[in-house]
C-alpha cells in the first residue's frame, strides 16, 4: 500500500510538472501571438500611409492637370482677346475712313471704290525712318555721323544732347536704355529684356532691324553689347563709342577711330572683323566669307510622310550658303513621295539613308552617329531655318569660345512663311554666356509651359556637350524627347549663350505631333519629372544651395 502510495505521488508530481511545461509554452504562444498581432497592426499603418501617400500623388497630379487645362485656356483667352482688339481696330479703321470720306465728293468715291474692291481696309502702317542710311549729321563739335540714330548710352544727359544736336524727328531717331534693362536678380530669374532696352529693340521681328540705322552711340565700356555687335555692323554704318575707350583687345579690335574727341571715338571704317557678314537681304557677303573659318556645321533631317513639306525644308538648309555644311537625311521609308524628292536631291546631301526605323528618336541617332560636324543640330522636315541662320551660330561660337550652347529666336508659323503665328524667344540673357539652370529646367510650370526656354529647331550644341549628354535621343520618348536633352545638358553643365535672330521657323499644321497652343506632351513630360526624381534630386540641392534658393 505504502508503494503505491509512493507511486501515485510520483505521477501526481510528473503531471504537475506537464502541467507547469505546458502552462509555460502556452504564455509563449500567446506572447508570440502578441507580437504578430502588433506587427500586423504596424504592417496596416504602413498600407495605410502608402494609399495615403498614393492619394496624395493623386491630387497632386489632379492639381497639375488643371494648372494644364487651366493655362491652355488662357491661351485660348489670349487669342480671343488678340482677335477682339484686332476687330476694334479693323472698327476704328473704318471710322477713320468714313470721316475722311466725308470730307470731299473725291474721298467719297474712294470710299465705294474701299469698300468694293477692298472690304478690310488695312492698317495704317508703323513710321518708317525718313532719313536714309548714310545721310551726315552734326551731332558734335567736329562729328558728322551718317542717320539714322541708334543711341543707347547709360548717361541720359548725353543722349539728350546728341538727340538735340542732330535736329532729327522722332522717327529717325532711335532711343534706347543700354544693354537689357535689368537688374541681376531680374535676369537671374529669367525676365525677358525690358521694354526701351537695346536687347528689346534687337529681338525685333524685323530680321534687319540693325541695318536700318546709320550710326550706332553705344557706351566704350559696353563689353556685352560691343561683342554683340562685333560681325554685325553693315558696311556703311558707323560705330560711336561714347567715354574713354579701355584698353582692352575687343576695342582695340575697331582700330584706329576715324575721329577721336576724347570723350567720343567715331569709327566710320571698321575692320573686315567688325563688318556683318550678311548683307541687307541676308544672303552671306562672299568677300567676308573668304576671310574667315568656319567651323563644320552637321544638320540632320528626319523624314516622314512629310513631302508636301520636305523639299521647302531642305531647301532652307542647303541655300545656306555655308561653306562647311553637313547635311545628313534618315527617311523612314515615307509613301507619300518623299523618297522621290529626295532622290533628287540625293548628289547634294552628304548622306541619305532610307530604311523603317523605331521613330523619330531612333532616325535622329542614326544621322547624328554618322555626322562629324563640330556643331550639331537637328531640322524636321517640315520646319525651315531662317536666312543666315548658319553663319550667325558658327559666329556665336566663334565670339564666345566657351559656349557649348547656342540659342536663337524662332518663329511660329503655319502652312506658309507669311502666317507668323508667334516670334519666339527664351527668356535667358541675351549676349551673357551662362550656365543652363538645371533647377528651372526642371519647374515646368513656371518656366517650360510659360516659354521662358526654347523651341527645339532654335538650338544649336556642340559635339562635346552631345557626348557628355549620353550621344542619343532616348527611343522610348514621343514628344518630349528634345525636352530630355535639354535637362541632360544642363546636368551636363552646358554653357549657353542666347543671341538675337531668329533661327528658324517651327511650322503648325494639322498632321504635326505638337501644336500651338496645345500640351499633348504635358503627361509624358510630368513621367519624365517623376523618373528624374531619385537621379536629378541630390543635384537639385546642391544647385539650390548654392544660388541661396528653396526647392
Amino acid at each position: 500500500l505504502v508503494q503505491a502510495l509512493l507511486d501515485l505521488y510520483t505521477r501526481c508530481e510528473a503531471l504537475t510538472e506537464e502541467r507547469l511545461r505546458l502552462y509555460t509554452d502556452y504564455h509563449a504562444r500567446c506572447s508570440d501571438l502578441l507580437t504578430l498581432r502588433a506587427d500586423m497592426a504596424i504592417l496596416a499603418q504602413r498600407a495605410d500611409m502608402v494609399i495615403l501617400a498614393q492619394r496624395a500623388d493623386m491630387v497632386i497630379l489632379a492639381q497639375r492637370a488643371d494648372m494644364a487645362i487651366l493655362a491652355q485656356r488662357r491661351l485660348e483667352e489670349e487669342k480671343l482677346i488678340a482677335r477682339v482688339k484686332n476687330g476694334i481696330r479693323i472698327v476704328l479703321s473704318r471710322l477713320g475712313l468714313l470721316y475722311w470720306a466725308t470730307k470731299t465728293w473725291k474721298g467719297v468715291k474712294d470710299l465705294v471704290r474701299q469698300l468694293l474692291f477692298n472690304p478690310r481696309p488695312t492698317l495704317p502702317p508703323k513710321p518708317q525712318l525718313m532719313v536714309k542710311c548714310g545721310t551726315p549729321i552734326p551731332l558734335a563739335s567736329g562729328v558728322n555721323c551718317n542717320g539714322p540714330l541708334l543711341i543707347a548710352v547709360e548717361d541720359d544727359a548725353l543722349g539728350n544732347s546728341m538727340a538735340k544736336a542732330a535736329n532729327l524727328s522722332q522717327n529717325d531717331l532711335i532711343r534706347t536704355t543700354a544693354g537689357d534693362g535689368l537688374l541681376s536678380t531680374e535676369r537671374t530669374a529669367l525676365q525677358h529684356p525690358s521694354a526701351g532696352s537695346l536687347m528689346a529693340w534687337l529681338i525685333s521681328p524685323d530680321a534687319i532691324v540693325l541695318h536700318k540705322v546709320g550710326t550706332i552711340v553705344i557706351d566704350a565700356t559696353d563689353d556685352i553689347i560691343l561683342t554683340l555687335l562685333r560681325g554685325r555692323i553693315a558696311t556703311a554704318q558707323a560705330l560711336l563709342l561714347c567715354g574713354r575707350r579701355p584698353d582692352t583687345a575687343l576695342v582695340k579690335s575697331l582700330g584706329a577711330p576715324t575721329c577721336d574727341l576724347g570723350e567720343l571715338s567715331l569709327f566710320s571704317e571698321l575692320p573686315v572683323v567688325w563688318q556683318d557678314l550678311l548683307d541687307e537681304n541676308l544672303a552671306p557677303r562672299p568677300e567676308i566669307v573668304a576671310a574667315r573659318h568656319w567651323p563644320k556645321i552637321s544638320v540632320v533631317m528626319v523624314s516622314y510622310n512629310q513631302g508636301e513639306f520636305l523639299e521647302e525644308g531642305m531647301l532652307s538648309v542647303l541655300n545656306q550658303g555655308y561653306p562647311n555644311l553637313e547635311i545628313l537625311v534618315v527617311d523612314a521609308l515615307s509613301t507619300d513621295g518623299s523618297v522621290d524628292i529626295l532622290e533628287r536631291y540625293r548628289d547634294r546631301l552628304d548622306l541619305l539613308i532610307i530604311e523603317k526605323d523605331h521613330g523619330q528618336s531612333d532616325g535622329l541617332n542614326k544621322g547624328f552617329r554618322r555626322a562629324t560636324g563640330q556643331i550639331l543640330t537637328w531640322v524636321n522636315s517640315d520646319d525651315l531655318l531662317e536666312p543666315g541662320a548658319l553663319f550667325r551660330v558658327a559666329q556665336a561660337f566663334t565670339e564666345y569660345k566657351e559656349v557649348d550652347m547656342v540659342i536663337g529666336g524662332c518663329r511660329q508659323i503655319g502652312t506658309t512663311r507669311a502666317t507668323v503665328l508667334n516670334n519666339h524667344h527664351c527668356r535667358l540673357p541675351i549676349g551673357r554666356p551662362t550656365s543652363l539652370p538645371l533647377d528651372k529646367l526642371l519647374d515646368i510650370y513656371n518656366y517650360w509651359l510659360k516659354g521662358a526656354f526654347f523651341y527645339q529647331p532654335e538650338v544649336f550644341f556642340s559635339r562635346d556637350l552631345w557626348v557628355r549628354s549620353g550621344a542619343a535621343l532616348r527611343l522610348d520618348l514621343n514628344y518630349v524627347l528634345d525636352y530630355d536633352l535639354w535637362v541632360r545638358m544642363a546636368a551636363a553643365k552646358a554653357q549657353c549663350v542666347h543671341i538675337p535672330e531668329f533661327l528658324a521657323c517651327s511650322r503648325t499644321h494639322e498632321n504635326q505631333k505638337t501644336t500651338y497652343g496645345k500640351m499633348p506632351y504635358l503627361p509624358e513630360m510630368e513621367k519624365l519629372l517623376v523618373e528624374y526624381h531619385d537621379t536629378l534630386r541630390p543635384m537639385r540641392f546642391k544647385i539650390a544651395s548654392d544660388s541661396g534658393a528653396t526647392l
